[in-house]
C-alpha cells in the first residue's frame, strides 16, 4: 500500500505517525515532492513520515490530494476496495493534514485556530505548487494547464525546486510538460535562499576576513577590478509594486496570491484563511512584475549582469516566500491605489536639467550641482525655502526655453512628445502663439517618427503594467475634493434629550468615494484592472437575494451607475437603499479605502447585508409582497422591481427598460442626459455589445444572467439560484471579466478574465457567451464619452477658488481671472466712462478684455452671468478668437493637434528622413559662448505687484536644508519669496541678462551662437542651426508677453492652492494676487481633451511620465491626481504621499529613481504637508527631523535637536552625553567617512562607474561630441550617487554592528555601550559621514594600562597604519594578498 511494514514495540499504538529515515526514491503521496539531496543542512532537504488515512483530517481544501477515512475501520473496510490506508508524507504535508490530538476535545474557537495554523503558508506551500501544474478551477472544472500553457506554469515554479517534480509522469513524453527540464523554461523568479545563508553567515562571524568576503568579494579573492563578481549588497529584488529592494533586508510575504494576481484567467486553489477574499492586497500590485520575453530586464546601472528580478526565499517555517520591499510588507501599504510610472525606453538616464517642453516649466534652486570626484561624487544640493504659505526648492513658471543645447532632454522631449499627446497640442500653441517656431515642432515629429514610428510594440511593452487615473474620475475627485463638495441627506435625529426623533435635511461627508475604479491598468489585453468579485449573499428565514446580489453586481462593476447614484437627485434617505447600497460597495469591496462613517450620518458601510437588503426591498412592487406563486414573486426579481429602484425623477441620467430595442427605436424619446440605460428581461443580448443612439454610443458595461436550479419548488429556496456575472471597464478596454455565483463559498469570490468563444470572434466586439435560457438577463449600457476640458472648466476654476460669474466671450467658457500685472503696467477698465485700473482680465493669449474690481462686483452681484466681449480695435495680432469655433476642427481641437486617431499616419509622413542627418556632431554642440549661466533672467517682482491687493499677510522664512539656519533678507518680494531666494534661483541652462538674444524667445534645443555663419550674400542674415535644417526664425518678446508669460511662482503655490497640501486653520491657503493669479492661468490652459493640470508631477516632470494611456489619451501615466494633494493621509484609498514617493525614488524601471530634481519635488510634497496647521516660524527655528513614525516620513524638529550639519561637540545632544557620562563613561571617540572607490559595499558601483561599460546602454555614443558625453556623463553621476547613498546607508548598518559585536574578537574588549549619529556637510551634498562613541570592557586592567591599550589603537601616520611586525598576521588571516597589497594599500593611504 505504498511503505514498508514497519516493527511495533510492545504497548505501542501501531497505527501512530513514524517519522521514516532519508529515501532518495521515496516521495511524499500528497505534494508528489522527492527529497533530491542528503544533506540535513540543506534549506531543501525534507523529512517524511508515514501516516495511516484515520489519522488524516478530511479538510474540503482541493490541495489535499490524498483520502481521509474517519476510523480505522472504515479504512480497512475500503482498504479491500484499493483504497490505500497510508500514505508517505513530508513535513509540510503532515502538518497540513494530520489530525491533531487536542482536536477532539477542543472549543469551537481552538478549532477555529487549529484550522487557522493548519493552512499556514509555511505547511501549504509544497502542495500549492504541485495543484499549479496539475489542479483543477473548482469553478468551471478545467484544468489550470489546458487555460495556460504548461510551459508558462513552470516558469512560475522557481529553478531551486523544480528538481522535486520531475520524476512524475506529466514529464514523459506523453505529458503536458514534456520538453520542461529544470533550466528550461527559465523561472520568472530567482531563488536567493543560499546567497542570503552565505551572507548572514559571514556578516554573523563578526571577523574582518568574512565581513570583507560579504560586502567585497573581490578585495580578498578573485581580479580586485571586477565589479561584477558575486556583488550581493545590491537593490536587485523586484518588489511587486515595482520597487528595487536589498535582498537582507527584504520582506518575505505569502506567493499564492501574488501568482494568482498574474493568473487571472484561472481561480487557483488557495488556503481557506488566506485566499481570494484577501485579493484586494494584491490588485494594484505592478501587471509586469511578470515580464513577456521581448519586455526587457531591469537592471542596477545599466549594468547587465546586476538583473533586477522577482526573488523567492526558502525560510524555515514560513515555507517558500515571494520577497517584497520593507515598505509594501504591511496590508495597509498593499492595498493602497499606487500609480505606476511607465519603464523608460533605452535607459534610466534622467537629464540634470528640469524639462522645458512643460505646461509648466520647473525652476530649481541650485546650490550645488552634480560633481564626480576622483574618490567621491557629490549630488545636487538645492535651497529650501520656507514660509508662511508654504516651503519648496523651485520655482514654476508657463515657458520654457530652448536656447541651451542638452542632448539629454532633446531625447525626453522627443520621447514625450511622442508618447503624449497633450504635448503635441502644447507645441502646436507655442507655435500659434509664437513661443517657438514651427520648425522646432517638426523636428521633434521627424524625429519622434523616425525613431518610435516603427515601434509601436516597443511602446506598448514599455507602458505595460503602468496605471493611471482615468480623466473623467481625476476631474470629478478633484470637482468633490473640497470641505464644500457634500451630499444631500435626510436624516433622523433628535434635537434633544428627551425629544422625538424628526426627520430634517442635512449636508453630509461621503461614507463612500463618488467615483470608484479610481486607477485604471495599461493592459496590451485589454482588461484593465481587476473587477471587484462580490459576495453571494445567503439571506436567512427564506428571503430573496436575487435583486440584491444583481444589484451590488452592477453598482460595483460600473463606476457611470455608481456615480449616478451617488448624484441622486433629491439627496439620500436614511430610509431608502441609495446612501447604503454606496457605503456598502465602499466598505466591503473597495477595501484600498478606508471604510468610515462620518458624524451623523446613518450609511454605515458596516452594518449587515440583511439591513440593506431590508431598506431595498421597500421598492418591492404591490404583487410581490402578498404572493409567491410566480417565479417572480418567490425569487422577487422582475422589471417593475427595477425601475422602482431606479425612478427617473431621481436618477435622470438613468433609465431602465425591457429590451434595448426599445431605446433604438424611440431615439427621439431619450434626451442627451442620459448615461445609462439597464435591461431586465427574458431575452439574451446578442450582437453587438454597443448600440448607437444618435451621434453617441452607449456600451455594455455588465451583462448578468440568473438562473433557477433544478428541483421541485417545496426543496427550494429563494437562496438557490445560479448568477454569471459578466463585466468590462469599456473605454477600449473591451475584454470581459466574469464571476459565478456559488451557495458553496460564503465569502467574496473573485472576478477572472473570460476568455472570448471562439464562435463569437466573427463579432467585432461580441457579448459574453450567455445560457441559452435563464430565468432574466440583466444588462447594463453606459455611453462612452472622452471629457471635454469646457465641460469641466468651471468645476475647475471653482476648486482652486476663482471666480464662475464674469466670462469673455472669446472662449466659450472663458471666467475672467485676477490680474497678473504689475500695478504700474495695469490697463484701463474697458468699460466706457471707468477710469479705475483692471483687476480682473481675460486669460486667452492676446485678449484684452478686462475690468476693474467695482465694475466686477457690480457685475458678479446682478445675479446671472455676465459674457462680455473683448473691446473692439484693441485686438492683438496673436489673439485667437475661439466664439465661432474659429481654430477648431469638427472635433474640437485646435487645427493641428492631431486627434487621437489618425496621429501616426500624420507622423509617418516622415518616414523617409535620413538616418545619417541626426549623427551630425555639431547638432547637440554643448559650447555656450558669450552667455553668462549664472545670470538668473527671472522676472523679478517688486512691490508693483501687490501694493494694495495684498489678501494676507506672508511671512517668509529661508531654510537651507542642510544647515536649517535662516538666511538674512532685507525685505520680502510680494510673490512670497524673498529677493535672496530669487537670486538663488541658479537654473542651469538658461541664458542670463548678458545674452545678446534676451530681447528674443529662442526656438531650439540648440544655443544659436554656436553655429553662426554669416552668409555673404545677405549681411543681415538670422543666425541658423543646422539641427533644424533650416533658418530658424526667432521671435521678439513684446512687454505683454514678458509680462503674461515669462514670470515665475514659487512651488508651493501650486501645492497648497491648486491642492492644499499646507492648510492654515483648516482652511486652503488664498495666496496674494499675483499667486492666485497664477495658479488661474495654469487652469485656464484647459483646452479640448487636454487636462494636464489634474496629473501635477506628469505636467512638470514629461521626461518621466512620457506617456497618455492607450484608451484615454487625456490621462497621463504613472501620475497621481492633484485631488490626493491634502492634508488627509489616504485620500480617496490612495497611497500616501509618502509610500508613492517611496515607490518613485525606489522604482527600477523608470528614470523617477535616477533624478535628483524629481527626489528634491517629492520632498517638497511631504514637507508642505508636515507643515499644515503649525506655525512656519517653528520650522525657521527648528527645521525638520526624520521620524519613522510620522506619516509623512518627517516631521518638526525638537528645540535642541542639532543641525544636520553641526559638530556635535556644541549642541544639547553633546551636553546631555556628557551629563550622563558619570553613569556611561566613553572611551573611543570613532568617525567614519565614506571613500567610494575603496570602500566595502559601495566601491563595485564606483568600479561599475569607472569602466564606463554601461555606455553600450547609451545610443550613438561612440559619435557623441566631447560636450555631449560629458552630459551623459553627468546624468550617469546623478544616477550613480541615488544608488551610492542607498548602499552606504545599508553599509554603514552593517557596518557599526560589525564594529560593535567584534570588539571582543578583534580588539579583545567587549562593548558595552555605544552611540552613532550620521551627519552631513554644510558646504557640499556628499553622503552622510559618522561620529561615534563607544564604552569598551576594562576587566581586571588598571586605569593607566586601560589608558595605553586605548592610546595604542590610534594610528596617526600612513606607515603606522599597519606596523610592518602586523604585515605577517594579515596576509595569514587573508586581509592583504602578499607585500605588493600591502604597499597599494599604503600609495592609496599617501593619496588620500
Amino acid at each position: 500500500d505504498g511503505g514498508e511494514e514497519p516493527l511495533f514495540d510492545e504497548g505501542v499504538d501501531e497505527c501512530r505517525t513514524r517519522w521514516l529515515p532519508h529515501d532518495a526514491d521515496r516521495k511524499c503521496d500528497n505534494c508528489r515532492r522527492r527529497c533530491f539531496t542528503d544533506d540535513v543542512n540543506s534549506p531543501y532537504y525534507f523529512d517524511m513520515c508515514m501516516i495511516y488515512s484515520h489519522k488524516i483530517k478530511a479538510t474540503s481544501s482541493p490541495l489535499r490530494k490524498i483520502k481521509a477515512h474517519k476510523t480505522r475501520a472504515t479504512a480497512l473496510h475500503r482498504r479491500g476496495r484499493g483504497d490505500r490506508n497510508r500514505y508517505h508524507l513530508c513535513r509540510e504535508c503532515c502538518g497540513f493534514l494530520s489530525k491533531e490530538e487536542a482536536e477532539a476535545a477542543a472549543t469551537k474557537e481552538e478549532k477555529n485556530r487549529l484550522n487557522r495554523s493548519r493552512f499556514d503558508w509555511g505547511k501549504l506551500w509544497p502542495s500549492f505548487y504541485w495543484d499549479l501544474l496539475v489542479g483543477i478551477d473548482t469553478d468551471s472544472g478545467v484544468p489550470f494547464r489546458h487555460v495556460y500553457e504548461a510551459s508558462y506554469l513552470w516558469r512560475y515554479i522557481p529553478q531551486s525546486i523544480r528538481r522535486y517534480w520531475l520524476h512524475e509522469e506529466i514529464f514523459d513524453k506523453d505529458g503536458d510538460f514534456f520538453g520542461c527540464t529544470e533550466f528550461n523554461p527559465p523561472s520568472y523568479f530567482r531563488d536567493r535562499t543560499d546567497e542570503l545563508q552565505d551572507f548572514a553567515l559571514k556578516i554573523k562571524s563578526y571577523t574582518a576576513r568574512d565581513f570583507l568576503n560579504a560586502l567585497d568579494p573581490a578585495r580578498l579573492g578573485g581580479d580586485p577590478n571586477d565589479e561584477n563578481m558575486n556583488q550581493f549588497l545590491l537593490p536587485d529584488v523586484l518588489c511587486p509594486w515595482g520597487c528595487g529592494e536589498y535582498c537582507h533586508a527584504a520582506v518575505p510575504m505569502n506567493s499564492s496570491l501574488l501568482i494568482q494576481r498574474h493568473l487571472m484567467k484561472v481561480q487557483l486553489n488557495l488556503s481557506g484563511f488566506f485566499g481570494h477574499d484577501k485579493l484586494y492586497l494584491y490588485e494594484n500590485s505592478r501587471l509586469d512584475y511578470i515580464r513577456f520575453d521581448k519586455e526587457g530586464i531591469d537592471t542596477v546601472l545599466m549594468n547587465d549582469d546586476w538583473k533586477v528580478l522577482p526573488s523567492v526565499l526558502l525560510v524555515p517555517g514560513k515555507g517558500l516566500c515571494a520577497l517584497c520591499c520593507r515598505h509594501h510588507a504591511s496590508s495597509s501599504s498593499q492595498r493602497r491605489l499606487y500609480t505606476h510610472p511607465p519603464k523608460k525606453i533605452e535607459n534610466i538616464l534622467s537629464s540634470t536639467r528640469p524639462d522645458c517642453l512643460s505646461h509648466c516649466v520647473l525652476k530649481p534652486r541650485v546650490a550645488s550641482t552634480v560633481q564626480g570626484k576622483k574618490y567621491n561624487t557629490s549630488m545636487q544640493a538645492n535651497y529650501l525655502t520656507c514660509g508662511y504659505a508654504g516651503c519648496d526648492s523651485a520655482n514654476v513658471c508657463l515657458n520654457g526655453k530652448f536656447n541651451i543645447p542638452s542632448l539629454m532632454l532633446f531625447k525626453h522631449e522627443v520621447l514625450s512628445f511622442c508618447g503624449r499627446r497633450d504635448l503635441r497640442d502644447l507645441a502646436s500653441a507655442k507655435v500659434r502663439e509664437g513661443k517657438i517656431t514651427s520648425e522646432l515642432r517638426e523636428q521633434w515629429e521627424d524625429e519622434a517618427v523616425k525613431k518610435y514610428g516603427a515601434k509601436q510594440d516597443m511602446l506598448s511593452l514599455a507602458s505595460r503594467g503602468s496605471t493611471y487615473v482615468p480623466t473623467i474620475n481625476a476631474l470629478l475627485l478633484q470637482k468633490h475634493s473640497t470641505e464644500e463638495s457634500r451630499i444631500d441627506a435626510v436624516v433622523k435625529i433628535r434635537q434633544s434629550a428627551g425629544d422625538q426623533e424628526s426627520e430634517v435635511d442635512a449636508s453630509l461627508e461621503r461614507s463612500w468615494t463618488p467615483v470608484i475604479y479610481n486607477v485604471q491598468t495599461q493592459d496590451p489585453e485589454g482588461y484593465g484592472a481587476i473587477m471587484k468579485g462580490i459576495k453571494p449573499y445567503m439571506a436567512k428565514a427564506g428571503r430573496a437575494t436575487m435583486m440584491l446580489w444583481t444589484l451590488v453586481g452592477m453598482v460595483s462593476a460600473c463606476n457611470d451607475l455608481h456615480y449616478a447614484i451617488d448624484q441622486k437627485r433629491g439627496g439620500h434617505r436614511y430610509d431608502y437603499h441609495s446612501g447604503h447600497l454606496l457605503a456598502h460597495i465602499n466598505a466591503h469591496y473597495m477595501k484600498h479605502r478606508d471604510s468610515k462613517c462620518p458624524r451623523k450620518s446613518p450609511f454605515n458601510g458596516r452594518n449587515s447585508a440583511a439591513s440593506l437588503l431590508t431598506k431595498v426591498e421597500k421598492s418591492l412592487p404591490q404583487d410581490m409582497r402578498s404572493s409567491t406563486e410566480s417565479d417572480e414573486s418567490f425569487y422577487r426579481f422582475d422589471l417593475e422591481y427595477m425601475k422602482n429602484l431606479f425612478v427617473e425623477t431621481e436618477y435622470p441620467t438613468v433609465s431602465v427598460c425591457s429590451d434595448i430595442s426599445e431605446v433604438v427605436r424611440e431615439d427621439g424619446r431619450y434626451t442627451d442626459e442620459k448615461q445609462v440605460f439597464i435591461t431586465v428581461g427574458k431575452r439574451g443580448p446578442e450582437g453587438e455589445a454597443s448600440f448607437k443612439l444618435g451621434p453617441q454610443t452607449f456600451e455594455a458595461r455588465v451583462v448578468i444572467s440568473l438562473e433557477i436550479e433544478d428541483g421541485e419548488r417545496d426543496s427550494l429556496t429563494p437562496n438557490h439560484y445560479i448568477g454569471r456575472r459578466f463585466a468590462r471597464h469599456g473605454g477600449g478596454f473591451n475584454e470581459w471579466w466574469e464571476q459565478k455565483r456559488s451557495r458553496r463559498k460564503k465569502t467574496k469570490q473573485m472576478m477572472k478574465q473570460y476568455v472570448q468563444a471562439q464562435s463569437s470572434l466573427m463579432v467585432k466586439d461580441p457579448f459574453p457567451v450567455l445560457p441559452p435560457s435563464s430565468f432574466y438577463y440583466v444588462c447594463v449600457y453606459v455611453k462612452n464619452v472622452q471629457p471635454q476640458a469646457n465641460d469641466f472648466r468651471l468645476d475647475m476654476f471653482r476648486s482652486v477658488g476663482a471666480q464662475c460669474a464674469v466670462f469673455c466671450s472669446c472662449m466659450k467658457i472663458n471666467p475672467l481671472i485676477l490680474c497678473g500685472r504689475k500695478k504700474a503696467n495695469r490697463r484701463r477698465c474697458m468699460r466706457d466712462g471707468c477710469e479705475s485700473h483692471e483687476k480682473y482680465s481675460c486669460s486667452n493669449f492676446g485678449c484684452n478684455t478686462r475690468v476693474c474690481d467695482e465694475c466686477f462686483k457690480n457685475m458678479a452681484n446682478s445675479g446671472e452671468d455676465v459674457v462680455l466681449d473683448p473691446p473692439v480695435g484693441e485686438q492683438n495680432d496673436e489673439f485667437i478668437d475661439f466664439r465661432d469655433g474659429n481654430g477648431l476642427n469638427e472635433d474640437n481641437n485646435v487645427i493641428g493637434i492631431e486627434g487621437e486617431e489618425g496621429d501616426w499616419e500624420e507622423l509617418n509622413r516622415h518616414d523617409d528622413v535620413n538616418d545619417d542627418d541626426y549623427l551630425d556632431s555639431d547638432e547637440y554642440s554643448d559650447v555656450i559662448e558669450g552667455i553668462d549661466e549664472n545670470d538668473d533672467d527671472e522676472f523679478c517682482l517688486d512691490d508693483g505687484w501687490m501694493e494694495d491687493d495684498a489678501d494676507e499677510p506672508d511671512e517668509h522664512v529661508d531654510i537651507d536644508p542642510l544647515a536649517g539656519e535662516e538666511s538674512h533678507h532685507d525685505r520680502e518680494s510680494l510673490d512670497g519669496e524673498s529677493d535672496d531666494c530669487v537670486g538663488m534661483d541658479v537654473n542651469v541652462g538658461e541664458a542670463g541678462s548678458s545674452d545678446a538674444y534676451e530681447d528674443y524667445v529662442t526656438n531650439a534645443e540648440v544655443n544659436f551662437l554656436d553655429h553662426f555663419e554669416a552668409r555673404e550674400d545677405d549681411e543681415d542674415a538670422v543666425p541658423w542651426t543646422n539641427a533644424a535644417e533650416m533658418e530658424v526664425e526667432m521671435t521678439e518678446k513684446t512687454p505683454d508677453d514678458t509680462v503674461e508669460g515669462w514670470y515665475t511662482a514659487p512651488m508651493h503655490v501650486l501645492f497648497n492652492q491648486l491642492g492644499s497640501l499646507c492648510t492654515r486653520f483648516n482652511r486652503r491657503i488664498k495666496g496674494t494676487q499675483f499667486q492666485q493669479h497664477f495658479v488661474q492661468t495654469v487652469v485656464s490652459t484647459l483646452r479640448g481633451f487636454s487636462f494636464p493640470l489634474l496629473y501635477l508631477t506628469g505636467m512638470l516632470f514629461p521626461k518621466h511620465f512620457w506617456s497618455t494611456a492607450r484608451h484615454d489619451p487625456s490621462a497621463i501615466l504613472g501620475v497621481m491626481p492633484v485631488s490626493t494633494y491634502k492634508s488627509r493621509t489616504y485620500n480617496d484609498g490612495f497611497s500616501s504621499l509618502l509610500q508613492q514617493s517611496r515607490t518613485y525614488a525606489t522604482v527600477s524601471s523608470s528614470s523617477t529613481s535616477t533624478d535628483h530634481n524629481f527626489v528634491s519635488h517629492l520632498f517638497d510634497t511631504l514637507a508642505n504637508k508636515t507643515m499644515s496647521g503649525l506655525d512656519s516660524r517653528d520650522f525657521k527655528r527648528k527645521g525638520f527631523r526624520v521620524s519613522p513614525s510620522s506619516e509623512n516620513g518627517i516631521e518638526l524638529g525638537e528645540g535642541d535637536d542639532s543641525k544636520l550639519n553641526q559638530s556635535l561637540d556644541s549642541t544639547q545632544a553633546a551636553r546631555n552625553l556628557a551629563a550622563g557620562s558619570q553613569y556611561v563613561g566613553f572611551d573611543v571617540f570613532v568617525t567614519l567617512t565614506l571613500n567610494a572607490s575603496k570602500h566595502p559595499g559601495v566601491c563595485h558601483l564606483y568600479k561599475w562607474k569607472e569602466s564606463m561599460g554601461w555606455t553600450k546602454h547609451v545610443e550613438n555614443w561612440d559619435y557623441l561630441t566631447d560636450e555631449q558625453k560629458y552630459e551623459v556623463k553627468q546624468s550617469f553621476e546623478m544616477a550613480y550617487t541615488c544608488i551610492l547613498n542607498r548602499n552606504w546607508l545599508e553599509t554603514r548598518k552593517l557596518l557599526l554592528d560589525f564594529i560593535i559585536h567584534s570588539a571582543r574578537t578583534i580588539l579583545g574588549k567587549e562593548c558595552l555601550d555605544a552611540f552613532f549619529r550620521d551627519e552631513y556637510q554644510e558646504s557640499s551634498a556628499n553622503v552622510c559621514h559618522l561620529h561615534g562613541l563607544m564604552s569598551l570592557s576594562k576587566k581586571d586592567m588598571s586605569n593607566e594600562e586601560f589608558k595605553e591599550f586605548i592610546c595604542s589603537l590610534q594610528r596617526n601616520a600612513v606607515c603606522d597604519l599597519i606596523l610592518s611586525h602586523e604585515i605577517e598576521d594579515y596576509i595569514e588571516e587573508g586581509l592583504l594578498r602578499d607585500l605588493d597589497d600591502w604597499e597599494k594599500f599604503e600609495d592609496t593611504a599617501y593619496e588620500v
